[in-house]
């Protein structure tokens, strides 16, 4: 017979809001990329849990609208009835997804299951959400990921109605997105709608900051930060490093030689770090290659440094990787191997998601220092 106490706490159990803690575990159902050591940096379930919100943000060319479009592709691929909404502020994504076979399919995206608002109105963004996106979502619409690029150029409320530019008002940007945020953080954790947000990066005015040169701080109010639950900052890497391969490589398209000499650089590398999480590890570092025509490439380069880092892949000696029974002579072998065979790349990942879950490892990213790698500080 249940006691007396067990039966008001079963009675305020039954009351809006309640939560049954540990009872369901938010990182088994994620948003991933096309990236393996992205997905590896969220830790946990490798991922952004859905109901949850990613702040990506950096300088130009660091992959952030891409990074969007990377997640809604593999949630078409996981899923055939997801759907994925966007807020495309900086009206430009039906300039740069108006070729199906070059702009579409590498990302893996069914454009009949993508929604784009080109829109910096609030209104036309928080508004919908909560109502809009809110009822489809109750008529059995399957939405799983909303994602606004960037917040940077969303208007403020006073924005919307002033007859000048001369008219302005210090703080009108960063409440209307504050209100903004409150408005929609029941809707997106009540039906597990991923809310990926992109954003610029701030100059910085602290004179003692800039002489450190290594902060960077997203262009966006306290309020907002801290609403986001996975800050991750990405950056082009500017070396030559940044432009070849693990084999040294150029990312080059040979094939316009008639207007460049040595053909025209068709990519480059990124790094990007998880400089804050309040459900996750915090400075976990991912490289990865962006193709401007294919998207994400080279990913067996990111299966062989988190299976080397990991152990995953074991070296025998100095020239020769091992995973299970077989083994490979030389690094260019190997990556072969991984980059052909995609059952052998995916048992490596299986395996480092293993012992990163048990805790047993610390990747390559985790023990090198690199002075040329940003951080951020965000408290």
């Amino acid at each position: 017979m249940a006691t007396a106490n067990q039966k008001i706490m079963e009675k305020l159990l039954k009351l809006n809001g309640a939560v049954a803690i540990n009872k369901r575990n938010v990182h088994a159902d994620v948003l991933e990329t096309h990236s393996p050591a992205l997905n590896f940096i969220f830790g946990n379930g490798w991922g952004l849990p859905k109901g949850f919100t990613l702040l990506a943000y950096g300088p130009p060319r660091g992959g952030k609208s891409m990074l969007l479009r990377s997640m809604i592709g593999r949630m078409h691929q996981n899923d055939p009835t997801a759907v994925a909404v966007v807020f495309d502020t900086e009206h430009r994504w039906e300039a740069q997804l108006n070729d199906a076979a070059t702009q579409i399919a590498p990302y893996g995206i069914d454009i009949d299951r993508l929604i784009v608002y080109a829109t910096n109105h609030p209104s036309e963004i928080f508004d919908r959400i909560e109502k809009e996106l809110s009822a489809a979502k109750d008529a059995g619409l399957n939405i799983q990921l909303v994602g606004i690029d960037s917040v940077t150029e969303i208007i403020s409320v006073r924005g919307t109605s002033q007859e000048t530019i001369m008219t302005q008002q210090r703080g009108d940007h960063a409440s209307t997105v504050q209100n903004g945020m409150k408005q929609i953080l029941n809707t997106i954790r009540r039906h597990k709608m991923g809310l990926v947000l992109t954003t610029q990066i701030r100059d910085e005015q602290d004179p003692a900051e800039i002489m450190k040169r290594k902060t960077k701080r997203p262009a966006a109010a306290w309020a907002l930060k801290h609403f986001c639950e996975y800050w991750l900052l990405m950056e082009p890497i500017d070396s030559q490093a940044g432009r070849k391969d693990m084999l040294g490589n150029e990312l080059v398209d040979t094939s316009m030689t008639a207007f460049k000499k040595d053909g025209e650089q068709s990519g480059h590398k990124v790094r990007a770090r998880i400089t804050s999480s309040s459900m996750g590890p915090k400075n976990r570092v991912a490289e990865f290659t962006i193709d401007y025509k294919r998207g994400f490439i080279n990913q067996h380069e990111e299966v062989f440094e988190l299976g080397v880092g990991s152990g995953a892949i074991e070296k025998p000696t100095a020239m020769s990787y091992a995973v299970g029974d077989r083994k490979w002579t030389g690094k260019p072998n190997f990556l072969e191997a991984l980059k052909t065979e995609p059952d052998l790349a995916q048992s490596v990942l299986t395996e480092v998601k293993r012992r990163d879950l048990a805790g047993t490892f610390k990747t390559f990213s985790e023990l090198e220092a690199d002075d040329d790698e940003v951080e951020e500080s965000p408290d």
